[in-house]
């Protein structure tokens, strides 16, 4: 298995979610603001959820707790995201436990720590495996040549710098996650290897996705607009399609070398 299926499971609802003790929750049909904080308030009776108030077309009106309305407090962050990406996803999801409503979670949630750092990680490890196909297809004294005079002079002075610290590395050691898309790009064979079209396709996936991890860096940017979950799990599948793609060119090269 590889380290991004284990964090599709290690990493659930339940560290994202509001829980039950700190819900706004209503028995009576919500007073409208000039600007609604919830689009999903539950409704109760006494202690007891007995079903939503929904906002729906500038008003709460009641909808009864149906399946649809309901998580899993197990279900995966990843999970949850394809489900808010969805053109008839829900504004919000109880999550619950057995028979009981540990929480509820929005879209709102999809900017908490939890969700930024499995996407940071699922954006490592790709980073991690697209240095390991250019080290695989490249010799190390063509990498700087691939790069534009700014980002080579960095990283021919980071290069200079781990050198001076006794740090045994090579060139493709010291790339930031531009540069390596940077490589990718300029090189048709390895492009082409992932499964682009052209250059031009490969420049706009990758920057995409390099967009998203310089945004899920930074959690204590507080007023960082809401996630979107459309464009984020779209980023998910191109990662997992990559990383599947770089597994089958790494196997077919050691097969090659190892007959």
């Amino acid at each position: 298995m590889n380290l991004h299926e284990v964090l599709r499971n290690a990493f659930t609802v339940e560290y994202i979610m509001t829980p039950r003790e700190r819900l706004t929750t209503a028995s009576d049909k919500p007073t409208l603001q000039s600007n609604p904080c919830y689009d999903v308030i539950p409704k109760t009776e006494g202690e007891q959820i007995v079903g939503l108030w929904v906002l729906r077309e500038g008003d709460y009106v009641p909808e009864p707790i149906t399946e649809e309305w309901i998580v899993a407090h197990t279900t995966s962050i990843h999970e949850l995201i394809r489900l808010f990406s969805n053109s008839n996803g829900k504004p919000a999801y109880l999550v619950v436990n057995g028979a009981k409503v540990d929480g509820i979670v929005s879209r709102a949630d999809l900017n908490k720590v939890a969700c930024r750092t499995y996407l940071f990680t699922l954006i490592g490890e790709l980073e991690y495996w697209l240095g390991a196909l250019i080290r695989n297809h490249l010799p190390e004294e063509k990498v700087p040549e691939l790069l534009s005079e700014g980002r080579r002079k960095k990283i021919q002075k980071r290069y200079r710098q781990m050198q001076s610290e006794n740090a045994d590395l090579d060139y493709i050691d010291t790339l930031m996650f531009g540069d390596i898309t940077e490589v990718v790009t300029k090189t048709p064979e390895l492009w082409r290897q992932l499964g682009f079209l052209c250059e031009h396709q490969a420049q706009q996936e990758l920057n995409g996705i390099e967009d998203l991890r310089n945004y899920v860096a930074h959690p204590i940017r507080r007023r960082c607009p809401v996630i979107k979950a459309e464009q984020v799990f779209q980023r998910i599948e191109q990662i997992e399609y990559l990383l599947k793609k770089i597994a089958e060119r790494l196997t077919e090269a050691n097969d090659t070398s190892n007959p």
